[in-house]
């Protein structure tokens, strides 16, 4: 592919991650178009670049999958259920392409535009925030949670995308402004995913700790510093803030309706045999009234387990051909996404905002690798890129 189709590509990815996260604001959600508007372009982006080989055909059994839990459960056919399944068919296709030709540079450089667009615009909503103390800022969205996880891919893209060291400053930056969130889930996911990335970008065990000591510490050191400041200055938002991560208040509530909201989701898909292997369709939880706060269990109750075992399959592929290719750091996504998936419904269904991250940092990883082995500098696996130095944890080619 020409070097004009590498930076087509580059604007189109970028697009949908753009588009995703709009849908997921308070500029989005239910009955806006961003989400269709970014499967759109997702659709033409897979049109353009599908070159599907025997090897890669397992990936689209989910979507086939899929398909058959719609028409085994015609009768409770809808738009919104057939939207759902198309949805979910786009983004799995996304994990189904072999490597493409991508203008790294050019896809690197617009993600640190959007990175400090977000990083700027959540600044300023947080000190506007200051004069009202109402505790946990919301930011873009009317859901805690939804920021937090905006913050946390931001993170996640800075550890990928900002090759300088001055990295590390805007990966705290977000940090921190995950905590002011309230979200205790999004503070897990970020700890996880920088731990796990010390601990994979270096080869050498010891290393490998002390860059998660040094790390660990200086968060810790700058965290410190932050409350003192914050309770010379603003007290009462600190007061409200610290009342979200104090276990006893409100964790008996909020285990009691998750247990509620995971036995409705079981019932549904246990309901009968054929629900419980290709699910009850993607209009199963419309008498519910609720999702299931539960990738898993909402993926079967859709779709059934049969879809489930085969998605997870799919994605241990993925990461294992990522690995193979001395991608090894994509762990450091994975694990902590597919752990919080057991509290929240994000992964294997519709077009989510951190299931396309997977997606979006797969396909611009693998593009890396192919470029690297045009170059020569790729090896087989058990010497992986000779790109992978000074901790970057991904290949540092050039577009």
């Amino acid at each position: 592919m020409s070097q004009r189709g590498g930076d087509l590509n580059a604007v189109l990815l970028f697009s949908v991650l753009v588009l995703v996260t709009l849908y997921q604001s308070e500029l989005g959600l239910a009955g806006t178009i961003w989400n269709k508007l970014a499967a759109s372009v997702a659709v033409f982006w897979i049109y353009r670049n599908f070159k599907l080989s025997f090897v890669h055909s397992v990936y689209i059994v989910p979507i086939f999958l899929a398909f058959v839990s719609l028409g085994v459960n015609f009768e409770a056919f809808s738009t919104s259920g057939l939207w759902s399944i198309l949805a979910t068919s786009i983004s799995l296709a996304l994990f189904a392409l072999r490597p493409i030709a991508l203008n790294s540079r050019l896809l690197r450089q617009l993600v640190v535009v959007y990175l400090f667009v977000i990083l700027t615009i959540s600044v300023a909503l947080f000190a506007q925030s200051l004069g009202a103390n109402e505790g946990p800022n919301l930011y873009f969205h009317v859901n805690r949670a939804a920021s937090a996880w905006l913050f946390y891919q931001c993170s996640v893209l800075s550890l990928f995308f900002i090759e300088s060291r001055t990295k590390w400053l805007i990966i705290i930056a977000f940090g921190l402004i995950i905590i002011t969130t309230g979200s205790r889930g999004g503070i897990v996911a970020f700890g996880a995913s920088l731990t796990l990335y010390s601990l994979l970008s270096h080869r050498d065990l010891f290393r490998s700790l002390m860059a998660i000591f040094k790390r660990l510490l200086a968060l810790g050191a700058i965290l410190v510093l932050g409350l003192f400041i914050a309770q010379r200055l603003i007290p009462e938002h600190l007061s409200n803030l610290v009342s979200r991560f104090r276990l006893a208040e409100g964790a008996s509530a909020l285990v009691s309706n998750r247990i509620e909201v995971w036995d409705a989701a079981l019932s549904v898909w246990l309901e009968t045999d054929l629900s419980t292997l290709l699910g009850a369709g993607p209009s199963a939880f419309a008498l519910v009234g609720t999702g299931a706060h539960n990738s898993y269990l909402e993926a079967a109750a859709l779709h059934g387990v049969v879809f489930v075992l085969i998605s997870l399959f799919v994605l241990f592929l993925w990461n294992r051909s990522l690995v193979r290719r001395g991608h090894t750091v994509i762990l450091a996504l994975t694990i902590p996404l597919l752990i919080y998936g057991a509290t929240d419904s994000f992964l294997f269904t519709g077009m989510r905002q951190l299931w396309y991250l997977l997606a979006f940092l797969g396909i611009y990883l693998h593009s890396q690798s192919s470029r690297a082995q045009a170059a020569g500098t790729y090896r087989t696996r058990s010497k992986p890129f000779v790109a992978l130095q000074h901790g970057s944890g991904h290949a540092a080619t050039r577009a």
